[in-house]
């Protein structure tokens, strides 16, 4: 039995540090003193859940291109299960350009015109994960949107646990209640929630959005923590101070972490401690990928503000 099912749109990021502060400008040249290209996307969530400890198998499609390569090989280094990553001849893999500048702010230009898994034996799959995540580029391509709605109606009807995390990109409204109502657990950050909950602030949103999954509801803060309710109370749990480099994949290693500590039964103050000392951890650092943090920089983090969390 897998700990995690993670269906996702898997891309490559192709990281360029800048020397001068965001935005660029037309017609000039901006100085980049780095460059790289690593599995990104849904593998920051993918590599932390492993670093974690976690049996999550990856679940999506990619080319039989150099992109698809470096996708597939930095998953399994990693130790994911690509049991269900579907390679396509004629599929471009994703690929996502991300700006960082030296204040920690960042940019993208993405790619978003994803498939589905067409052979893949989702329902084998399905059958043998504990828990289901997936997050909103699923629906940001209408070619995935009702196949991963029909996905998520399979899991329930297993009843698996879904998380689901909106992300940045805006989903139909139509689609929301759907949505909602098929997610157990429900990780995003304070705009998103805001966005879901007609404007409400995070902890109104919060509530709002829990009674209408019937579920928890976790919004992430950066270095103010996260907020969570559930069942009928909902509460903030601070974060770590740590110098900021690059914020990319904080919120990804977030939510890999808190399903470590929700799989294993631990109550949701230490699962919060573990999620936001990951956020911070990584955030302490530059890139994505494989640049993520470590279960040791983690552990790290806690311990430098006094925190205890059960074994890993």
């Amino acid at each position: 039995m897998h700990d995690i099912l993670y269906l996702s749109l898997p891309v490559c990021d192709i990281n360029v540090v800048l020397s001068e502060p965001l935005p660029l400008f037309a017609g000039r040249t901006n100085r980049a003193y780095g460059i790289s290209i690593v599995p990104g996307g849904g593998a920051n969530t993918l590599f932390m859940a492993s670093r974690m400890g976690l049996d999550i198998v990856a679940m999506g499609v990619v080319g039989a291109d150099a992109f698809g390569r470096i996708i597939i090989e930095g998953y399994q280094r990693e130790g994911v299960d690509t049991g269900g990553i579907e390679c396509l001849d004629g599929y471009t893999t994703l690929g996502v350009v991300v700006l960082n500048d030296p204040q920690g702010n960042h940019g993208f230009a993405s790619m978003l015109d994803g498939r589905f898994v067409q052979t893949i034996n989702t329902d084998a799959l399905l059958a043998e994960t504990r828990v289901v995540c997936l997050s909103g580029y699923m629906f940001a391509v209408k070619e995935t949107q009702e196949k991963t709605l029909a996905f998520m109606r399979k899991a329930k009807a297993l009843h698996k646990t879904v998380f689901f995390d909106p992300g940045p990109l805006a989903i139909e409204p139509e689609l929301v209640p759907s949505i909602l109502a098929l997610t157990d657990v429900l990780v995003l950050t304070g705009a998103e929630a805001a966005q879901l909950a007609g404007g409400l602030k995070t902890e109104d949103a919060a509530k709002d959005l829990a009674e209408r999954l019937q579920g928890m509801v976790v919004v992430k803060a950066g270095e103010r923590g996260c907020y969570i309710f559930s069942d009928g109370t909902g509460r903030w749990y601070p974060g770590f101070e740590v110098t900021v480099l690059d914020t990319t994949g904080a919120g990804d290693v977030f939510i890999a972490a808190f399903m470590r500590g929700y799989i294993d039964g631990w109550d949701i103050e230490s699962s919060a401690a573990l999620a936001n000392a990951a956020g911070a951890a990584t955030a302490a650092k530059q890139g994505t990928g494989h640049s993520v943090a470590t279960v040791d920089e983690v552990l790290r983090v806690l311990a430098g503000a006094g925190h205890s969390i059960p074994p890993l």
